[in-house]
């Protein structure tokens, strides 16, 4: 004889967020295996959706090794917690390679001081005393090898007195200025501008690539227009000038050229240390840091090579991860047509009619609302995801939705207290399903198809959930009738004290401290209420 009844089941539930900030989900990162003698001075995400910012020492003696990473955490913290370098903090990782040098120091020939380093810094490079000199196929040949990821680099020499140098790689000294000098180095190294220098410097030539300086015969259209407040005179006079930044115009005088080259305002970082980016220098670090780092750190879910399903009963949910960057914000479209929902998650929910009945697209675009920029012409602050679809009626992911008629079975029991070793105290959910089987197969653990799932251990299924998921699908392939349908979620508790315990409909999940005949009590009465 056949009855059917109705089963508490306990539903596995195995759901790991992706979408954790990228800090979080990067806490106590290392540096990369190859990098050797290496520290993380801060970590926001991958290398390719980072800036990877690096500094290596040079004259650091092994005795100096933590005397290093001092020096270089200083320097990281000085430049990221910086003007435009601030806001996007979030776009950087910085790292410390720590590079062995025979002896302390560098060279100074005028002082007939000659030291042994690893990069062979020297100041006084084309007889100017605070210009210094490092072997860069050296330094590059240590990052080729030990971090070939790098974005930037800065090379800290273990000097006290002051001095630096630009180029494809940052150098710059132990001075109190220091902090300075690698910020504005960096400008050069990083952001490709202009030193903005009236003094003439021999063997430059007379042209403007950079974005913070032009000729006479590129002042219209200027570059940096965008900042210019209109009735400003082009060629401005130094005579207008109201603060270092004010306003913007064409100054006469950069790139060590008295005559002929301009440069944005009145002052900036590029001319003289101790004074902040003006707008326009600003600006190109910003899309230099833009061009270079990701604004989206993660998706979920992965952006399939084929259309994903997306059910009119159930609906998807797509996420995305962000830079910790105040100003980006992210919008949805769904077949070009913007949806309410804003921020990092949309709930898709197909209607039945209309034209997103049968959508084939989810876009997600993220946009970085920033007033330190105003021309972006490369469309750097915008990036799109794009999730192609498919709408269904169901999904093969879907909950089966199966009616059944059902009397009630109050309670079924699990036998057996710890499983893999794990006792079951944590917070677990249960969902109440119908199942048409034979009455003869009500018992216990697997033959009554009771599946419970732990939060923890295996991932976020449990050594439990995987277990009871394995005994499910043994008795559900034993009773291929069955049939079951989702209903009402419950959050219960469980709690131990031995080594069997109770599992009852709408009630807490506890261990039992009865001896086992009241378990053999709780089966029989369990099999009347069947009958």
């Amino acid at each position: 004889m056949r009855r059917t009844c109705r089963l508490t089941l306990c539903a596995a539930v195995c759901v790991a967020s992706v979408l954790a900030s990228s800090s979080q989900a990067l806490a106590g990162a290392a540096c990369p295996a190859e990098a050797g003698d290496c520290l993380p001075l801060a970590v926001q995400g991958p290398s390719d959706k980072a800036v990877d910012l690096v500094f290596v020492g040079d004259g650091y003696t092994l005795m100096q090794r933590k005397k290093f990473y001092a020096d270089a955490q200083k320097a990281a913290k000085g430049v990221l917690g910086y003007g435009p370098y601030a806001p996007y903090a979030g776009y950087f990782n910085a790292w410390a390679l720590f590079v062995e040098s025979p002896e302390s120091g560098a060279d100074h020939p005028s002082k007939g001081i000659e030291v042994v380093t690893a990069f062979d810094a020297a100041y006084e490079l084309q007889g100017l005393a605070r210009l210094i000199y490092v072997d860069y196929a050296k330094v590059l040949e240590v990052l080729a090898v030990r971090f070939p990821a790098f974005d930037a680099a800065v090379v800290l020499v273990n000097d006290t007195e002051y001095g630096g140098a630009g180029g494809d790689i940052a150098v710059v000294s132990r001075a109190e200025e220091s902090i300075d000098i690698v910020r504005h180095e960096l400008g050069h190294a990083f952001g490709w501008l202009a030193d903005e220098y009236s003094d003439p410097y021999p063997g430059v030539p007379f042209e403007d690539p950079e974005p913070n300086v032009a000729t006479e015969a590129h002042l219209d259209p200027l570059k940096w227009a965008a900042w210019v407040t209109p009735g400003t005179p082009i060629p401005t006079p130094d005579s207008m000038a109201t603060d270092v930044h004010e306003p913007v115009g064409a100054y006469e005088g950069a790139r060590f050229q008295e005559k002929g080259m301009f440069r944005p305002t009145p002052d900036c970082l590029m001319r003289t240390l101790g004074v902040s980016f003006c707008p326009v220098c600003a600006e190109a670090m910003v899309l230099a840091f833009t061009n270079v780092a990701s604004p989206v750190r993660g998706v979920e879910p992965p952006v399939p090579g084929t259309p994903l399903c997306v059910s009119m009963a159930a609906g998807r949910t797509f996420g995305v991860t962000l830079a910790e960057v105040p100003t980006l914000s992210a919008t949805w479209r769904v077949d070009g047509i913007p949806q309410p929902q804003s921020g990092p998650n949309l709930l898709f929910k197909p209607p039945a009619e209309g034209p997103l009945a049968s959508a084939k697209t989810v876009t997600v675009t993220v946009h970085d609302g920033t007033l330190l920029v105003r021309t972006d012409p490369g469309g750097l602050l915008t990036k799109e995801v794009v999730w192609p679809i498919v709408v269904q009626a169901t999904c093969p992911d879907d909950p089966v939705a199966v009616e059944a008629d059902v009397v009630e079975l109050d309670e079924i029991d699990v036998d057996g207290g710890e499983i893999g070793g794990k006792d079951v105290q944590e917070t677990i959910l249960i969902e109440e399903m119908s199942l048409d089987v034979p009455t003869t197969s009500i018992g216990s653990g697997a033959r009554s198809g009771c599946a419970v799932a732990v939060r923890g251990g295996l991932g976020d299924l449990g050594w439990m959930g995987l277990l009871c998921l394995v005994a499910a699908a043994m008795w559900r392939s034993r009773h291929p009738r069955c049939a079951y349908r989702p209903s009402t979620k419950r959050r219960v508790s469980a709690a131990p004290t031995d080594s069997s315990f109770t599992a009852s409909a709408g009630a807490a999940i506890s261990r039992s401290a009865a001896a086992p005949s009241s378990m053999a009590s709780t089966h029989s009465s369990a099999r009347e209420s069947a009958r």
